[in-house]
């Protein structure tokens, strides 16, 4: 799960910077808002940590990241019907919350 969790999170960043001018474009983002969208996996991952000691005492390891999985599925197809800079943001800090587990 860990290289699995590893190979889909620098996929998506990759996907994410190559079609940050299209993103760009069609969500109309200034400079500073692409930052906020290029770092926002950044705001779930620093307190991933905390929470997972507290998830990974009560659930098994392999429960929590096939749920994580799905949390992500789940927050990026809500990114993709609802397509808006909040949303977006949000999407990628819940599926770096994800990640981090």
């Amino acid at each position: 799960f860990i290289l699995l969790s590893t190979a889909v999170r620098s996929f998506e960043a990759g996907v994410v910077a190559s079609m940050m001018p299209a993103i760009r474009q069609g969500l109309q983002l200034t400079y500073t808002s692409q930052g906020n969208v290029a770092g926002s996996p950044d705001y779930g991952i620093v307190p991933s940590g905390l929470l997972a000691m507290a998830i990974f005492k009560r659930f098994t390891p392999f429960s929590v990241l096939t749920i994580g999985y799905f949390v992500i599925s789940a927050v990026s197809l809500a990114c993709a019907l609802l397509p808006s800079l909040h949303t977006l943001v949000a999407a990628r800090a819940i599926g770096g919350l994800c990640w981090g587990l």
